[in-house]
């Protein structure tokens, strides 16, 4: 199964999400504190980014659609991080304070909660690295990745952008008051406030520009609502309990009107056939249902390709559609029409299986051992012989989740016929074997 298209596919999506999370965190920094900030925070993402990949790539781990699934829960979360200090700087260097200084009031006031945030996205993802067996190894790229990304994300805030903010924020002449902010200063940092102030112009609320107008009064807005629901223990219930029940109505009763699922089955490109018979039974049987189940197949506009083998009692196949966005349907309705015309198969006793290859990691064991006996007259000495491998095997180091599953299997009989005994009574094998059946059903 070749992944390249479906790898790249993914790239071009986590690309069109980058591009479009660089856009409006650009678009709404310049918009609400100013051009060389929105540069400072658009510089830092691309940076926490390629550290991931660094990391990723020392450890020996390869880009899959895990790592992209978590790359695309780590943009957001990312972003947060690294644009906090530059608006905390922003917030202080506008009250008067020099750059470098507002700088480092702002790590010291925004580090631990940045720090203890991060921390508590990182402990969410942690027991996906103590998962065991291969499903352990396969979910371990989620944490592992969102790990890097973020501390990565965490330790460009704290560092990098606050000495490019330092460096390109021009010691401004002009200061704005705020009573509020200001209440809370220490004497210490209300001292250096009143030196680094010398010099510079205060700015009232009738000079200052549009944008901080216009800030100003959403913020007022807001602080007013804020207080107003804060007030009421009535408000702040229902601002909890509210939003629950209208999220449980919705799955309830408005999710299936609009054909909502949550975790939806991916369009395959590849699926697997399987048509089973009785053990011990002879691969002619199965050999005359082949042409039509051929036929069926190439029924199918949307199939590429297909490929059906016989072997003792099972017929396989491999079908390869077509590209998803050349076809009118999906891979799990193209698998539900095969199945629906092959279902008489089921009714003359086989088993039948039509089943998508899925994403993830593989349903069998990492490693599978198979010992067989030539007779089930030895059955017993097998299951000794059996029991003894297995705690070889546990006893081994480097292994784990070491399973056994032994039963007997149904007796195989192979018989070979005197074709001109058969020819003088008039009988081919398919009628010896038609009596057979009938005589141990």
């Amino acid at each position: 199964m070749d992944m390249s298209e479906l790898i790249q596919k993914d790239y071009s999506e986590l690309a069109q999400n980058a591009l479009m999370t660089f856009a409006f965190v650009f678009l709404i920094v310049f918009l609400f504190i100013g051009l060389r900030q929105a540069t400072i925070a658009l510089f830092s993402l691309p940076l926490a980014f390629l550290v991931t990949f660094f990391v990723l790539n020392q450890m020996g781990l390869s880009m899959n659609f895990l790592t992209n699934f978590s790359l695309v829960i780590s943009l957001g979360i990312a972003i947060d991080t690294t644009v906090v200090i530059i608006e905390g700087s922003y917030a202080k260097f506008k009250l008067g304070y020099d750059p470098q200084t507002a700088v480092l009031l702002a790590v010291r006031e925004f580090s631990a909660p940045l720090i203890s945030g991060t921390a508590t996205t990182l402990a969410a993802f942690l027991p996906l690295l103590s998962l065991p067996g291969v499903m352990g190894k396969f979910l371990a790229y989620i944490p592992i990745t969102i790990f890097s990304t973020l501390l990565a994300a965490l330790f460009i805030s704290l560092t990098i952008n606050p000495t490019l903010f330092s460096r390109l924020q021009k010691r401004g002449g002009t200061y704005v008051s705020d009573p509020i902010e200001e209440k809370y200063l220490s004497d210490e940092d209300r001292n250096i406030l009143d030196q680094q102030r010398i010099g510079k112009e205060k700015k009232d609320e009738n000079h200052t520009d549009v944008r901080e107008k216009y800030l100003g009064m959403i913020g007022n807005l807001y602080e007013n609502f804020l207080e107003a629901f804060i007030a009421s223990r009535t408000r702040r219930l229902l601002s909890v309990f509210v939003p629950v029940v209208l999220l449980i109505l919705s799955f309830i009763f408005i999710s299936p009107k609009i054909g909502f699922t949550l975790f939806p089955a991916q369009d395959a490109e590849f699926m697997t056939l399987t048509v089973q018979n009785r053990n011990g039974s002879d691969e002619s049987v199965l050999s005359r249902e082949i042409d039509h189940i051929e036929s069926v197949i190439e029924q199918v506009p949307e199939m590429e390709l297909y490929y059906l083998s016989v072997g003792g009692s099972k017929i396989t196949g491999s079908l390869e559609l077509v590209d998803p966005d050349l076809r009118e349907r999906t891979s799990s309705q193209i698998s539900q029409y095969i199945t629906k015309e092959l279902n008489y198969l089921r009714k003359k006793g086989y088993m039948l299986s039509v089943e998508e290859i899925k994403s993830g990691p593989p349903g069998s064991k990492p490693i599978a051992i198979e010992l067989i006996s030539s007779s089930s007259l030895y059955f017993d000495q097998l299951l000794t012989v059996a029991q003894d491998f297995e705690n070889f095997v546990i006893e081994t180091t480097g292994t784990k989740n070491v399973t056994m599953s032994a039963k007997p299997t149904p007796g195989e009989f192979n018989f070979t016929f005197d074709q001109d005994t058969l020819y003088s009574f008039g009988l081919t094998p398919s009628d010896v074997y038609r009596q057979v059946y009938a005589a141990t059903s």
